[in-house]
């Protein structure tokens, strides 16, 4: 999988609030996903971006941990890599933009990435970036 990471001058980052349906509780992480067949784990971040957050991005280094994710609906592992990212374009459109069945972008405090089934690979991925999650 491949995501990104984007963070303002004032601390925030922003996260993906996931949610299926009304009943199901939310949780955070970048935004993000697969890697389609023939895309690079770049290119990916660039698309889920868009797809996510509907903004275009420039990623930048990236964070690659050995740790490997099960998706159980699919009964697949896989690698993740977040990209640092700069927004070049849509970032007025955040605050309403909303991706049908999947969820939605929003700026948050570093910690609440570690609300999330993924919170230790957030938290290295945030180490990685000199991203404080502590005092926030």
């Amino acid at each position: 999988g491949a995501g990104i990471i984007v963070q303002r001058d004032d601390g925030m980052v922003l996260g993906f609030c996931r949610q299926k349906d009304a009943k199901s509780m939310p949780t955070f992480g970048v935004v993000g996903g697969k890697v389609d067949p023939g895309e690079t784990p770049q290119q990916a971040a660039i698309r889920e971006a868009f797809e996510e957050a509907g903004i275009k991005v420039s990623v930048h280094e990236s964070f690659v941990a050995n740790d490997v994710f099960v998706d159980a609906i699919e009964n697949t592992n896989f690698i993740f890599h977040t990209f640092r990212a700069v927004i070049l374009e849509g970032e007025q459109n955040l605050e309403n933009f909303v991706c049908p069945g999947e969820g939605r972008p929003m700026w948050v405090k570093p910690n609440v990435l570690l609300n999330s089934p993924f919170k230790e690979y957030n938290r290295k991925m945030m180490d990685f970036f000199g991203i404080n999650y502590v005092n926030c």
